[in-house]
Protein backbone atom coordinates (compact mmCIF):
# COMPACT_ATOMS: atom_id res chain seq x y z
CA UNK A 1 0.00 0.00 0.00
CA UNK A 2 2.85 2.34 0.44
CA UNK A 3 4.88 1.07 -2.51
CA UNK A 4 3.80 1.81 -6.41
CA UNK A 5 6.04 -0.93 -7.34
CA UNK A 6 8.26 -3.59 -5.50
CA UNK A 7 10.70 -6.13 -7.28
CA UNK A 8 13.21 -8.74 -5.87
CA UNK A 9 16.09 -10.34 -7.62
CA UNK A 10 17.10 -13.40 -7.10
CA UNK A 11 20.34 -15.43 -8.18
CA UNK A 12 21.68 -18.77 -6.76
CA UNK A 13 23.87 -21.46 -7.14
CA UNK A 14 23.80 -25.24 -6.02
CA UNK A 15 26.44 -27.81 -6.07
CA UNK A 16 26.77 -31.41 -4.71
CA UNK A 17 29.08 -34.48 -4.56
CA UNK A 18 28.38 -37.65 -4.21
CA UNK A 19 30.95 -39.75 -2.34
CA UNK A 20 31.40 -43.39 -2.57
CA UNK A 21 33.28 -44.06 0.72
CA UNK A 22 33.09 -47.72 0.77
CA UNK A 23 31.08 -50.80 -0.38
CA UNK A 24 27.62 -49.69 0.49
CA UNK A 25 28.09 -46.86 2.21
CA UNK A 26 27.34 -43.57 0.04
CA UNK A 27 28.19 -39.88 1.37
CA UNK A 28 26.51 -36.55 -0.21
CA UNK A 29 27.77 -32.93 0.18
CA UNK A 30 25.75 -30.21 -0.64
CA UNK A 31 25.91 -26.73 -0.76
CA UNK A 32 23.76 -23.73 -2.11
CA UNK A 33 24.05 -20.32 -1.94
CA UNK A 34 21.55 -17.52 -2.24
CA UNK A 35 21.60 -13.77 -3.36
CA UNK A 36 18.09 -11.49 -2.61
CA UNK A 37 18.53 -8.02 -3.84
CA UNK A 38 16.39 -6.95 -1.11
CA UNK A 39 18.23 -8.51 2.29
CA UNK A 40 21.17 -9.95 1.06
CA UNK A 41 22.92 -13.63 0.48
CA UNK A 42 23.12 -16.98 2.43
CA UNK A 43 24.61 -19.83 2.10
CA UNK A 44 23.52 -23.09 3.47
CA UNK A 45 25.45 -26.34 3.48
CA UNK A 46 24.04 -30.39 3.67
CA UNK A 47 25.77 -33.51 4.51
CA UNK A 48 23.88 -36.87 4.36
CA UNK A 49 24.66 -40.56 4.11
CA UNK A 50 23.03 -43.61 3.07
CA UNK A 51 24.37 -47.07 4.44
CA UNK A 52 22.67 -50.31 3.24
CA UNK A 53 24.71 -53.26 4.97
CA UNK A 54 22.35 -56.03 3.61
CA UNK A 55 21.42 -55.42 0.39
CA UNK A 56 17.77 -54.80 -0.16
CA UNK A 57 16.92 -55.97 3.30
CA UNK A 58 18.22 -52.91 5.54
CA UNK A 59 19.41 -49.90 4.72
CA UNK A 60 20.40 -46.29 6.95
CA UNK A 61 20.40 -42.66 5.89
CA UNK A 62 20.34 -39.38 7.96
CA UNK A 63 20.69 -35.67 6.83
CA UNK A 64 21.97 -32.71 8.40
CA UNK A 65 21.43 -28.94 6.85
CA UNK A 66 20.24 -25.46 7.21
CA UNK A 67 17.64 -23.40 5.50
CA UNK A 68 16.19 -20.33 5.36
CA UNK A 69 12.62 -18.65 4.55
CA UNK A 70 13.06 -15.02 2.98
CA UNK A 71 10.45 -12.66 4.17
CA UNK A 72 7.12 -11.82 2.13
CA UNK A 73 6.38 -9.00 0.34
CA UNK A 74 3.61 -8.37 2.58
CA UNK A 75 5.64 -8.38 5.58
CA UNK A 76 8.16 -6.26 3.59
CA UNK A 77 5.53 -3.47 2.25
CA UNK A 78 2.43 -3.67 3.55
CA UNK A 79 0.85 -0.48 4.68
CA UNK A 80 2.79 0.88 7.77
CA UNK A 81 0.42 2.70 10.55
CA UNK A 82 2.34 5.51 13.13
CA UNK A 83 -0.02 5.83 16.33
CA UNK A 84 1.43 6.70 20.27
CA UNK A 85 1.40 3.28 22.52
CA UNK A 86 -1.52 2.42 24.39
CA UNK A 87 -0.07 3.12 27.54
CA UNK A 88 3.36 4.57 29.66
CA UNK A 89 6.16 2.44 29.39
CA UNK A 90 9.88 2.60 30.68
CA UNK A 91 12.98 3.26 28.04
CA UNK A 92 14.65 -0.15 29.42
CA UNK A 93 18.15 1.14 28.45
CA UNK A 94 17.88 4.69 30.13
CA UNK A 95 15.20 4.70 32.72
CA UNK A 96 17.39 2.55 34.44
CA UNK A 97 20.38 4.77 34.63
CA UNK A 98 18.33 7.93 35.15
CA UNK A 99 15.20 6.24 37.16
CA UNK A 100 12.37 8.71 38.27
CA UNK A 101 13.36 10.91 35.10
CA UNK A 102 10.11 11.45 32.96
CA UNK A 103 11.76 11.79 30.22
CA UNK A 104 12.85 8.25 29.88
CA UNK A 105 10.87 6.68 32.43
CA UNK A 106 7.12 6.41 31.99
CA UNK A 107 7.02 7.66 28.41
CA UNK A 108 3.92 7.28 25.71
CA UNK A 109 6.35 6.89 21.86
CA UNK A 110 5.04 6.26 18.88
CA UNK A 111 4.95 2.98 17.33
CA UNK A 112 4.85 1.86 14.10
CA UNK A 113 2.67 -1.28 12.74
CA UNK A 114 2.67 -3.15 9.43
CA UNK A 115 5.32 -3.65 6.96
CA UNK A 116 9.06 -3.33 8.31
CA UNK A 117 11.52 -3.57 5.36
CA UNK A 118 14.36 -4.48 7.46
CA UNK A 119 13.38 -7.93 8.46
CA UNK A 120 15.49 -10.80 7.72
CA UNK A 121 15.34 -13.85 6.62
CA UNK A 122 14.10 -17.00 9.21
CA UNK A 123 16.68 -19.36 9.38
CA UNK A 124 16.86 -23.23 10.79
CA UNK A 125 18.89 -25.85 11.94
CA UNK A 126 17.76 -29.56 11.71
CA UNK A 127 18.76 -33.44 11.07
CA UNK A 128 17.40 -36.31 10.24
CA UNK A 129 18.05 -40.18 10.84
CA UNK A 130 16.00 -43.07 9.96
CA UNK A 131 16.23 -46.94 8.43
CA UNK A 132 13.85 -48.84 5.65
CA UNK A 133 13.69 -52.78 6.47
CA UNK A 134 12.21 -54.79 3.92
CA UNK A 135 11.90 -58.46 5.79
CA UNK A 136 10.64 -59.68 2.53
CA UNK A 137 10.23 -58.94 -0.94
CA UNK A 138 7.08 -57.85 -0.70
CA UNK A 139 6.98 -55.60 2.69
CA UNK A 140 8.98 -52.75 3.58
CA UNK A 141 9.09 -50.41 6.99
CA UNK A 142 10.22 -46.95 7.02
CA UNK A 143 11.49 -45.00 10.24
CA UNK A 144 12.60 -41.29 10.39
CA UNK A 145 13.43 -39.59 13.33
CA UNK A 146 13.73 -35.88 12.82
CA UNK A 147 14.44 -32.63 14.47
CA UNK A 148 13.88 -28.58 13.43
CA UNK A 149 15.33 -25.49 14.77
CA UNK A 150 13.98 -22.05 13.75
CA UNK A 151 15.39 -19.57 14.53
CA UNK A 152 14.40 -15.22 13.84
CA UNK A 153 10.29 -16.39 13.01
CA UNK A 154 8.73 -13.42 11.17
CA UNK A 155 5.58 -12.64 13.50
CA UNK A 156 3.08 -9.50 14.45
CA UNK A 157 3.22 -8.09 17.60
CA UNK A 158 2.24 -4.29 19.08
CA UNK A 159 5.01 -2.22 20.41
CA UNK A 160 4.15 -2.50 24.28
CA UNK A 161 5.21 -5.99 23.48
CA UNK A 162 8.37 -4.67 21.49
CA UNK A 163 9.61 -2.79 24.21
CA UNK A 164 9.63 -4.99 26.80
CA UNK A 165 11.44 -7.15 25.53
CA UNK A 166 14.36 -5.37 24.30
CA UNK A 167 16.83 -8.64 24.21
CA UNK A 168 14.71 -10.25 21.98
CA UNK A 169 14.53 -6.87 19.56
CA UNK A 170 17.41 -5.02 19.84
CA UNK A 171 16.90 -3.42 16.80
CA UNK A 172 13.55 -2.24 16.89
CA UNK A 173 13.99 0.37 18.92
CA UNK A 174 14.76 3.53 16.65
CA UNK A 175 16.46 6.24 18.82
CA UNK A 176 16.96 9.97 17.81
CA UNK A 177 20.35 11.72 17.53
CA UNK A 178 19.89 12.38 21.31
CA UNK A 179 19.99 8.50 22.18
CA UNK A 180 16.17 8.61 22.70
CA UNK A 181 13.17 6.45 21.45
CA UNK A 182 12.14 8.09 18.55
CA UNK A 183 8.77 5.00 17.50
CA UNK A 184 8.58 1.55 18.35
CA UNK A 185 9.41 -0.82 15.33
CA UNK A 186 6.64 -3.23 15.92
CA UNK A 187 3.75 -4.84 13.24
CA UNK A 188 6.12 -7.80 11.41
CA UNK A 189 9.14 -8.20 13.69
CA UNK A 190 12.16 -10.91 13.65
CA UNK A 191 11.08 -13.01 17.17
CA UNK A 192 12.74 -15.87 18.72
CA UNK A 193 11.71 -19.34 17.43
CA UNK A 194 10.90 -22.69 18.06
CA UNK A 195 11.95 -26.35 18.09
CA UNK A 196 9.99 -29.42 16.58
CA UNK A 197 10.75 -33.18 16.75
CA UNK A 198 8.82 -36.16 15.39
CA UNK A 199 9.30 -39.33 13.64
CA UNK A 200 7.77 -40.07 10.09
CA UNK A 201 6.93 -43.96 10.16
CA UNK A 202 5.37 -45.69 7.19
CA UNK A 203 4.27 -49.57 5.86
CA UNK A 204 3.79 -50.20 2.07
CA UNK A 205 3.20 -53.70 1.18
CA UNK A 206 2.24 -55.80 -2.13
CA UNK A 207 1.57 -58.91 -3.76
CA UNK A 208 -0.81 -60.91 -6.55
CA UNK A 209 -4.11 -62.24 -6.00
CA UNK A 210 -4.90 -64.27 -9.00
CA UNK A 211 -4.32 -62.02 -12.23
CA UNK A 212 -4.58 -59.07 -9.95
CA UNK A 213 -2.93 -56.99 -7.75
CA UNK A 214 -2.99 -55.59 -4.78
CA UNK A 215 -1.21 -52.67 -2.50
CA UNK A 216 -1.76 -51.65 0.56
CA UNK A 217 0.44 -49.16 3.40
CA UNK A 218 -0.02 -46.41 5.87
CA UNK A 219 2.04 -43.37 5.96
CA UNK A 220 2.04 -41.26 9.42
CA UNK A 221 3.64 -38.59 11.48
CA UNK A 222 4.00 -38.64 15.29
CA UNK A 223 4.82 -35.26 16.54
CA UNK A 224 6.84 -35.28 19.63
CA UNK A 225 7.29 -32.14 20.35
CA UNK A 226 6.72 -28.61 19.06
CA UNK A 227 7.76 -25.67 21.58
CA UNK A 228 7.62 -22.34 20.90
CA UNK A 229 8.21 -18.89 22.16
CA UNK A 230 8.32 -15.21 20.55
CA UNK A 231 10.79 -13.58 23.88
CA UNK A 232 13.97 -15.11 24.46
CA UNK A 233 13.01 -14.46 28.64
CA UNK A 234 10.14 -17.08 28.05
CA UNK A 235 10.49 -20.44 28.97
CA UNK A 236 9.30 -22.54 25.76
CA UNK A 237 5.62 -23.16 25.23
CA UNK A 238 4.37 -27.23 24.50
CA UNK A 239 1.92 -26.79 21.22
CA UNK A 240 1.51 -30.13 20.72
CA UNK A 241 -2.14 -31.23 21.37
CA UNK A 242 -3.23 -28.11 22.36
CA UNK A 243 -5.38 -25.19 20.36
CA UNK A 244 -3.66 -22.59 18.94
CA UNK A 245 -4.73 -19.44 16.96
CA UNK A 246 -1.86 -20.07 14.01
CA UNK A 247 -1.57 -23.70 13.20
CA UNK A 248 -2.70 -26.77 14.70
CA UNK A 249 0.09 -29.54 15.93
CA UNK A 250 -1.72 -32.91 16.76
CA UNK A 251 0.23 -35.96 18.01
CA UNK A 252 -0.78 -38.31 15.13
CA UNK A 253 -1.88 -38.42 11.79
CA UNK A 254 -1.80 -40.90 8.62
CA UNK A 255 -2.87 -41.52 5.68
CA UNK A 256 -3.73 -45.70 4.81
CA UNK A 257 -4.72 -47.07 2.10
CA UNK A 258 -5.76 -50.73 0.04
CA UNK A 259 -5.23 -50.59 -3.91
CA UNK A 260 -7.01 -53.26 -5.72
CA UNK A 261 -5.31 -54.00 -9.32
CA UNK A 262 -6.75 -55.78 -12.86
CA UNK A 263 -6.78 -55.35 -16.05
CA UNK A 264 -7.68 -51.96 -16.97
CA UNK A 265 -9.44 -51.19 -13.45
CA UNK A 266 -7.94 -50.10 -10.02
CA UNK A 267 -10.05 -49.47 -7.27
CA UNK A 268 -8.78 -47.88 -3.94
CA UNK A 269 -10.23 -47.44 -0.19
CA UNK A 270 -8.44 -44.82 1.73
CA UNK A 271 -8.56 -43.64 5.42
CA UNK A 272 -7.48 -40.29 6.28
CA UNK A 273 -6.80 -39.85 10.41
CA UNK A 274 -6.13 -37.09 12.46
CA UNK A 275 -5.68 -37.45 16.38
CA UNK A 276 -7.56 -34.93 18.66
CA UNK A 277 -6.26 -32.20 20.48
CA UNK A 278 -7.51 -29.47 23.69
CA UNK A 279 -10.11 -27.30 22.41
CA UNK A 280 -10.17 -23.16 22.95
CA UNK A 281 -11.62 -22.77 26.02
CA UNK A 282 -14.48 -20.35 25.48
CA UNK A 283 -14.67 -16.49 26.67
CA UNK A 284 -16.64 -15.40 29.43
CA UNK A 285 -19.08 -17.77 31.12
CA UNK A 286 -18.17 -21.43 30.15
CA UNK A 287 -21.02 -23.95 29.14
CA UNK A 288 -21.89 -26.20 32.03
CA UNK A 289 -21.07 -29.65 30.63
CA UNK A 290 -18.33 -27.86 28.22
CA UNK A 291 -15.47 -30.94 27.14
CA UNK A 292 -12.32 -29.08 26.67
CA UNK A 293 -11.45 -32.22 23.74
CA UNK A 294 -11.76 -32.14 20.27
CA UNK A 295 -12.29 -35.75 19.25
CA UNK A 296 -10.04 -37.48 16.29
CA UNK A 297 -11.42 -36.98 13.23
CA UNK A 298 -11.53 -40.01 10.43
CA UNK A 299 -12.94 -39.84 7.23
CA UNK A 300 -12.65 -42.73 4.18
CA UNK A 301 -12.62 -41.93 0.29
CA UNK A 302 -13.33 -44.70 -2.68
CA UNK A 303 -11.55 -44.24 -5.86
CA UNK A 304 -12.08 -46.16 -9.08
CA UNK A 305 -10.35 -45.57 -12.34
CA UNK A 306 -10.60 -46.93 -15.88
CA UNK A 307 -8.05 -46.85 -18.20
CA UNK A 308 -9.09 -49.39 -21.02
CA UNK A 309 -9.59 -46.52 -23.88
CA UNK A 310 -6.73 -45.03 -25.74
CA UNK A 311 -5.42 -42.17 -24.54
CA UNK A 312 -8.27 -41.49 -22.11
CA UNK A 313 -8.73 -42.38 -18.13
CA UNK A 314 -11.96 -42.11 -16.04
CA UNK A 315 -11.50 -41.53 -12.40
CA UNK A 316 -14.36 -41.73 -10.08
CA UNK A 317 -13.75 -40.36 -6.40
CA UNK A 318 -16.65 -40.36 -3.62
CA UNK A 319 -14.82 -38.08 -0.58
CA UNK A 320 -15.89 -38.81 2.73
CA UNK A 321 -17.73 -42.18 1.85
CA UNK A 322 -19.16 -42.40 5.27
CA UNK A 323 -20.91 -38.62 6.03
CA UNK A 324 -19.07 -37.88 9.00
CA UNK A 325 -19.73 -34.64 10.38
CA UNK A 326 -16.39 -32.58 11.46
CA UNK A 327 -15.16 -33.12 14.79
CA UNK A 328 -16.89 -30.05 17.41
CA UNK A 329 -14.82 -27.15 18.14
CA UNK A 330 -15.93 -23.91 20.72
CA UNK A 331 -13.67 -21.73 18.65
CA UNK A 332 -15.40 -19.08 16.73
CA UNK A 333 -13.61 -19.73 12.92
CA UNK A 334 -12.97 -16.30 11.22
CA UNK A 335 -15.44 -14.64 13.65
CA UNK A 336 -18.36 -16.82 12.66
CA UNK A 337 -20.78 -17.45 15.29
CA UNK A 338 -21.42 -21.18 16.05
CA UNK A 339 -19.00 -22.28 13.25
CA UNK A 340 -18.54 -25.23 15.45
CA UNK A 341 -15.06 -26.89 13.31
CA UNK A 342 -11.60 -26.09 12.67
CA UNK A 343 -10.57 -25.79 8.81
CA UNK A 344 -7.42 -27.02 9.45
CA UNK A 345 -7.94 -30.61 10.36
CA UNK A 346 -11.61 -31.22 8.99
CA UNK A 347 -14.01 -29.99 6.00
CA UNK A 348 -17.49 -29.69 6.10
CA UNK A 349 -18.31 -31.11 2.94
CA UNK A 350 -19.99 -34.74 2.86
Amino acid sequence: ATFAKVSRDITAIYAEMAVPVFKGFDAQLAIRGDKYSDFGNTVNPKISFRYEPIEKTLMFRGSVNSGFRAPSFFQLYSGVSISPLPGNVDDPVLCPKNPGNLQYCGIRPDQKAGGNINLNPEKSKQWSIGTVIQPLNWMAVTIDLWDIKRDGIITELDGTAVIKNPETFPNSLIRDANGEIDYIQAGYVNADGDKLRGIDLALKMNGNLGTAKWDAGIEGTYMKSFKSRIFKRDTYTELVGEWYPRNLYVRWKHNAFVTYSEGNWSTTFSQRYTAGYKDERPSGVVPAGFVADVKPYTTYNLSTSYSGFKDLSINVILIDLFDRTPSFTAHNVDFAGGAGWDPRVASPLG
